[in-house]
């Protein structure tokens, strides 16, 4: 969202503002390699993302809607190996024959989840 608040103040005839601009890109930079340095899990079984909770402990999640999410929203932050690593998640551990799971039957929450629409048995 930063990223697209600084583009209305490059482009806006109202409230152009190219100083202003750069201080949101440069919040989002920062937000965007905290982000990817704390939470992201890499590795061949990895491509999600992490939560962390309000005493500091991080929790896996894999769920379709960090992809779906952070996807889009880092896309240009994203290594090709992170690309690599997300793309093999979903088709590793969300996608099915006939759907996609929005949570991995891998989660740590999946095997307590009684959501039909939008947990490990549907998305």
């Amino acid at each position: 969202m930063m990223r697209e608040v600084a583009a209305l103040y490059r482009a806006s005839s109202w409230a152009k503002n190219p100083s202003r601009a750069a201080l949101f890109d440069e919040y989002a930079a920062n937000i965007s390699l905290s982000v990817r340095s704390r939470l992201y899990v890499n590795g061949t079984a990895g491509g999600y993302w992490a939560c962390e909770m309000p005493t500091g402990e991080l929790v896996q999640v894999r769920h379709i809607i960090d992809f779906v999410t952070v996807g889009p929203a880092l896309a240009g932050d994203l290594s090709p190996l992170q690309v690599s690593e997300m793309a093999a998640f979903v088709a590793r551990e969300l996608r099915t024959p006939h759907w996609l799971r929005a949570l991995s039957l891998g989660d740590g929450a999946a095997s307590r989840s009684d959501r039909k629409d939008h947990g490990p048995w549907g998305s």
